[in-house]
């Protein structure tokens, strides 16, 4: 395939470019214009609806209202989700956007995160697993460090990280494209940058222990989302993930066909936990988006905590997530929320925190046999 330069953008490609950033930012503006006038009295009369009957109906109905348009805005997630993917799939050429599930197929997830079965209560488990993933989380992050700092070398090529990573040169369809494509601009004013990575922080043990309870494993308690705007460099940022031998790769599903939900290529891997010499025992998170749906997810995030909420009382973190004050200032001018400074949570009880270590230590033992 031939390389793609900037004068062979075709104006269709311009028009969908300019399509998508409309579209795109149309559930902000339903956000801040409609949802957020109903939000604001709702979480007012919330704190009151216990004292009397007129708020508690208020409530209700507000309740009603919200739910109206959290399913108005999540409707239009669909038709917008299309024409973001109609875009990465055409703009740069025939061939450029190899994706799809023949290309990148989905395996079932083919291990079990790392728990200590002699823990019986949910929050003793939530609580050695975080405590763990705390004492992982620089194994796991460290390499996808590496690789983003490599993809966002200025000298970088698809050659170099070939070479650099899967030992190969790059097929002969790549070999002739730009690393930074002129149509796949991540960050303007930044040419370098062509991959964008988000650490989550550790789960916090009151969810860490609900979805024990639910009969879930954790599994993104150590949790990255790397974001893209060139689906050739997320492509290949992928088989570098796959290839490397800091994980082990137990689970992808392949989600960008997907139209309901903002469409990702969704994997976990297995890193060294530090309490086994010979294996990737512990299972992390990792999120693969491009841009113009990872900032429709964002936006419409608080919209899917709202329509699947059950009732008033069941939305009590999403003013927290969607940094949404009560005092009136729109969500575009309210600085993010910075993580507590100690984010990961450790043991409490001396007694649970004394079983753990013997738990790691016999652990490590059996291995070295």
């Amino acid at each position: 395939m031939s390389s793609f330069a900037a004068s062979s953008v075709s104006p269709r490609a311009r028009a969908n470019t300019a399509d998508v950033k409309a579209e795109t930012g149309q559930i902000s503006t339903a956000f801040e214009k409609t949802f957020y006038k109903f939000f604001k009295e709702f979480c007012t009369v919330r704190r009151k609806a216990r004292k009397t009957q007129d708020d508690k109906a208020r409530l209700k109905e507000l309740f009603g209202t919200l739910k109206t348009e959290a399913t108005k805005a999540t409707d239009q997630l669909q038709p917008t989700i299309q024409k973001c993917m109609e875009f990465y799939k055409t703009a740069g050429g025939p061939d450029h956007f190899q994706l799809d599930p023949e290309f990148i197929e989905q395996m079932n997830l083919t291990k079990r995160q790392l728990c200590d079965e002699d823990l019986t209560e949910s929050s003793e488990k939530a609580a050695f697993l975080i405590d763990l993933g705390g004492e992982t989380q620089d194994k796991f992050q460290a390499p996808l460090k590496r690789l983003v700092a490599d993809f966002n070398d200025p000298n970088a090529s698809f050659e170099s990280i070939y070479q650099s990573y899967l030992r190969e040169m790059p097929p002969p369809n790549m070999r002739n494209l730009p690393f930074r494509n002129p149509t796949f601009v991540l960050e303007p004013g930044n040419r370098n940058r062509v991959v964008r990575e988000r650490f989550g922080p550790l789960k916090d043990q009151i969810r860490a222990t609900a979805k024990i309870k639910q009969g879930r494993e954790l599994l993104d308690i150590n949790r990255v989302t790397l974001e893209f705007e060139d689906p050739k460099v997320l492509e290949l940022a992928f088989r570098c993930i796959e290839a490397t031998r800091d994980y082990a790769l137990v689970c992808v599903k392949n989600k960008l066909n997907e139209t309901n939900q903002p469409p990702c290529i969704h994997l976990n891997v297995a890193v060294k936990s530090g309490q086994s010499k010979y294996e990737h025992d512990w299972i992390c998170e990792i999120q693969m988006y491009l841009r113009s749906v990872l900032r429709i997810k964002t936006a419409s995030h608080i919209f899917y905590n709202v329509a699947r909420a059950e009732n008033e009382f069941a939305i009590k973190d999403v003013q927290e997530k969607a940094q949404v004050p009560v005092s009136g200032v729109p969500p575009s001018s309210t600085p993010p929320r910075q993580a507590p400074a100690n984010s990961g949570f450790k043991f409490n009880n001396e007694t649970l925190k004394a079983a753990a270590k013997e738990w790691c230590t016999n652990s490590s033992a059996a291995e070295a046999k």
